[in-house]
């Protein structure tokens, strides 16, 4: 048993406007059209369709045309002789008119189908949208779960704040876990720099710097120190120029912003 979106979508009811179906065919549709309130809605709309779509592209007859048939109809009654070839302008008008309404009729289905077409790919790309959005929705309730559990998780413990004491503000929380030896950090309040400039951490490991990446004002959450370091001695922030952002040199004395040892426990 066909639905009714298949109904619609397999054609038959354009070709029953167009008239081109057989009786049984006919019939079917017509049960159709009784049986559902939607496919008779859907057959008016595609008559209407059609009908609005001849009316843009009907073409009038030549105003000579009513003459040349009258012409030859008073011909015949005085039983003069037929017409010569030629002389059949007025059959080929109207076959004429008649290729370009049914070229007209077959445009409009075809521009019919292309605007359900175009219907059916906007609600599908609107239902990828929804899920994008249900999805990346549960992330962000997922990973604020996640943060939480790690900060009040008894395992892990604050190593560190780095504070801008010119500001007198707390730019990132540095935490630690001793269960997994992770080093995390939340962006709490970054200070106000140029368009040029960034701010890149630091890990101080066995006095060695080690680069841990940018801090950004769009960082959400805990963040994860990479590379894992061992035997974390202390934290800097270095403010630096944007066009140096995949620095592989040591931070300069000159840009050390914050140094901050870190808390043993």
């Amino acid at each position: 048993m066909k639905t009714v979106q298949e109904i619609i979508e397999s054609g038959i009811l354009e070709e029953y406007v167009l008239g081109v179906l057989s009786d049984a065919e006919n019939q079917e549709v017509e049960s159709y059209m009784q049986q559902y309130p939607e496919i008779k809605q859907e057959v008016s709309e595609i008559q209407e369709i059609l009908y609005q779509y001849s009316l843009q592209y009907q073409q009038s007859p030549r105003p000579e045309l009513k003459n040349e048939i009258l012409a030859q109809i008073e011909a015949r009654n005085e039983s003069l002789p037929v017409q010569e070839p030629s002389k059949s302008i007025p059959f080929m008008a109207y076959t004429g008119i008649l290729l370009g309404i049914i070229l007209s009729l077959t445009f409009a289905i075809l521009w019919q189908n292309e605007i359900k077409n175009t219907k059916k790919l906007q609600l599908q790309l609107q239902n990828a949208k929804n899920e994008h959005n249900t999805c990346e929705n549960a992330y962000k309730e997922l990973k604020k779960a996640h943060d939480e559990l790690i900060i009040n998780d008894k395992n892990c413990h604050i190593m560190a704040k780095l504070k801008d004491e010119k500001a007198n503000t707390c730019i990132a929380t540095i935490y630690w876990s001793h269960l997994t030896k992770q080093t995390y950090y939340k962006i709490e309040q970054m200070p106000k720099l140029p368009e040029n400039k960034v701010c890149r951490l630091w890990c101080i490991s066995n006095k060695t710097p080690i680069d841990a990446g940018l801090l950004k004002n769009t960082d959400q959450g805990l963040k994860v120190v990479e590379p894992k370091c061992d035997n974390i001695e202390a934290f800097a922030v270095t403010i630096e120029d944007k066009a140096g952002e995949n620095r592989t040199a040591p931070p300069r004395p000159d840009e050390i912003f914050i140094y901050t040892p870190v808390h043993k426990e």
